[in-house]
């Protein structure tokens, strides 16, 4: 026994590195984040009852049932954790590879053109971003899909490019020819990459998920530890590019067609909604942006605006209790979705809009300390992606209820109605509490 222990010592010590790294990968995992897991079951647990108590005068008047929109979210939520539990048994390093970026990457492209095809996509309040479920009366928007595909394409494709420059494959040059190669790689191509599905959103158009992916690009960037000189040479070109862009489309903009002015028509409207509400000398009837745009438009949104800010005044400290909103009742448009806080803080006060601050805060908190503890780039930037993701969408929306944002148009995280976005919350989850389950405290390979 001793002389076969001994040999097969030195047959370890003796073996080539790859060969050693592939042991240490064979090494029992952690138990997934406790506390991560524990703080999004919450969330969802949460999220189902306030649907339910802000949906069910709606599903009642329109499809006879209080239980409507909570029963297919309860659906969604489920298929939703089981993908996430099926993500946490696999191993997350299994998913980096290049195959799977351009299948990410082009599944999320295919949808986002396809959904801007007449008869295809379907068109709601100027804006055409969804696609009908057959057999099922709901929408789904691809560009859910498209926010936790650009993490994940971000995350393979600086795992890629480190492990290439480790492994001498692409060497560092000097000078500014070294400096400019660096940079195409490490700024111009993934921003063209990304660009791409960005810019789909954004003609749709759907404002606010453009500026979530645009914030989630810049992130991903920073968790990939770019060096400071292509950032200075990148970001210089990036920002230039961008106001002559600007500048181009704003002096095309007199002779476009009208059917691409029209598009933008909402945004301008929410706008101006948003600046109605923040001066209360300006009359909506005589406010001139609204006089342009839509009179009754603007005024509609004025008024979703102005819903939530009384349902939320109406709360005071503890509410008017679990199902005693009065908003709900026709006086709040979307009040089980976009708007779904305002109805969290009437019924349940500042004590129940704190807690739901608090949760979302807990979330990124453990997040982030996942991210940190994780010395890959791969797996870093999947966690620092995700965690920020769902942290600014919550924040986005938060702040839409409070008027302290334009109306955009966005839901809550595990809290709104959405049962494909939750899904994809919950797959995102799932590769997140994958990396506290696989992390390795070893040196930064890139996997």
């Amino acid at each position: 026994m001793s002389q076969t222990g001994t040999s097969a010592n030195k047959r370890d010590n003796t073996a080539p590195r790859s060969a050693v790294s592939s042991v240490r990968w064979e090494r029992r995992p952690r138990q997934v984040h406790a506390g991560l897991l524990i703080t999004v079951i919450i969330m969802l647990c949460f999220g189902l009852v306030m649907l339910f108590s802000a949906s069910m005068t709606d599903g009642l008047s329109q499809y006879g049932s209080t239980t409507y929109y909570v029963a297919r979210q309860i659906v969604f939520t489920a298929a939703g954790l089981a993908g996430m539990y099926m993500f946490t048994r696999l191993d997350v390093r299994w998913f980096n590879r290049m195959p799977f970026l351009w299948i990410v990457y082009g599944i999320s492209t295919l949808m986002l053109v396809l959904v801007m095809i007449p008869g295809v996509g379907v068109v709601r309040g100027g804006a055409r971003r969804w696609f009908e479920i057959p057999g099922l009366g709901m929408t789904f928007q691809p560009s859910e899909f498209t926010k936790i595909a650009l993490v994940f394409c971000l995350a393979v494709y600086y795992s890629w490019l480190h492990k290439r420059r480790n492994d001498g494959l692409m060497k560092r040059l000097p000078g500014w020819k070294g400096a400019l190669l660096d940079t195409w790689w490490d700024i111009y191509l993934p921003v063209l990459i990304a660009f791409t599905n960005i810019f789909l959103v954004l003609i749709q158009p759907h404002a606010s998920a453009t500026v979530i992916l645009v914030g989630m690009l810049a992130i991903c960037m920073l968790a990939a530890g770019i060096r400071l000189r292509s950032w200075l040479i990148g970001g210089s070109t990036l920002l230039a590019l961008l106001i002559g862009i600007v500048m181009l489309v704003n002096a095309l903009m007199p002779v476009l067609p009208d059917t691409v002015s029209r598009r933008w028509q909402h945004v301008g409207r929410r706008i101006s909604a948003f600046v109605s509400l923040n001066q209360e000398e300006i009359d909506p009837a005589e406010d001139g942006l609204i006089a342009e745009i839509g009179e009754q438009a603007s005024a509609d949104d004025l008024y979703q605006s102005r819903q939530a800010l009384i349902a939320i005044g109406s709360g005071g400290l503890l509410g008017e209790g679990i199902g005693q909103g009065r908003q709900k009742y026709n006086f709040l448009p979307e009040g089980h979705n976009d708007y779904i806080f305002s109805n969290i803080a009437e019924e349940l006060g500042v004590a129940g809009a704190a807690f739901v601050v608090f949760l979302f805060l807990a979330f990124f908190v453990q997040g982030v300390s996942v991210a940190l503890r994780t010395t890959t780039n791969y797996a870093q930037i999947i966690a620092t992606g995700y965690s920020f993701l769902i942290t600014i969408q919550a924040a986005l929306s938060i702040g839409v209820n409070l008027a302290i944002l334009p109306p955009t148009g966005i839901s809550l995280p595990f809290f709104s109605y959405g049962g494909t976005s939750n899904l994809f919350f919950l797959l995102s989850i799932g590769l997140l509490l994958n990396v506290s389950k696989y992390s390795l405290d070893e040196k930064k390979t890139g996997f």
